[in-house]
């Protein structure tokens, strides 16, 4: 009986080499491969805390300059939430939001932003190079959002059933 091939694209799909070496770049991965990112996630430097967004509540952004020394600002606008980020190079998430397929951020530190930036030199496109985040905020913040919507902490009178 003669062996089964499989094509290049089902190799990607189900566990060719290729796969499994992609799977481990950054924090985000779907294997779907043309899929519509559904949320965005925010990642700080240390990789732990990250903000959720879902693009079904994306109202607006901005790209704008913020400063003299190059540094651009991203303003998103979701539906209750909003996020800011600031950085270098962020026309490659504006391009992804436009494609629908921005599915994370991720704040860099110093060391890692300066390691972006030399490599960026070497890309001659200024439309090829890649985002350097070095803040971003993100309000109002999930307490914030909880507290809202579990009701006013001060208003014990009208809220007689909750558990202290």
């Amino acid at each position: 009986m003669p062996e089964a091939r499989r094509s290049g694209f089902t190799e990607k799909i189900y566990g060719g080499e290729e796969s499994k070496a992609a799977a481990g770049k950054g924090p985000a991965h779907e294997w779907g491969l043309g899929a519509q990112a559904s949320t965005l996630r925010i990642w700080d430097k240390s990789g732990r805390l990250a903000a959720g967004f879902s693009w079904a509540s994306y109202v607006t952004d901005r790209w704008e300059d913020a400063g003299n020394d190059g540094l651009e600002k991203l303003t998103l606008v979701f539906v209750q939430r909003y996020a800011i980020v600031w950085g270098h190079h962020l026309l490659e998430l504006v391009r992804g939001i436009d494609e629908g397929q921005l599915k994370s951020i991720t704040e860099l530190d110093s060391a890692g932003a300066r390691a972006l930036a030399a490599e960026n030199l070497s890309v001659r496109d200024p439309q090829q190079q890649r985002a350097i985040v070095t803040r971003y905020e993100v309000g109002p913040d999930i307490e914030d959002l909880v507290a809202a919507l579990k009701g006013d902490e001060k208003d014990e009178a009208r809220n007689t059933r909750r558990a202290k």
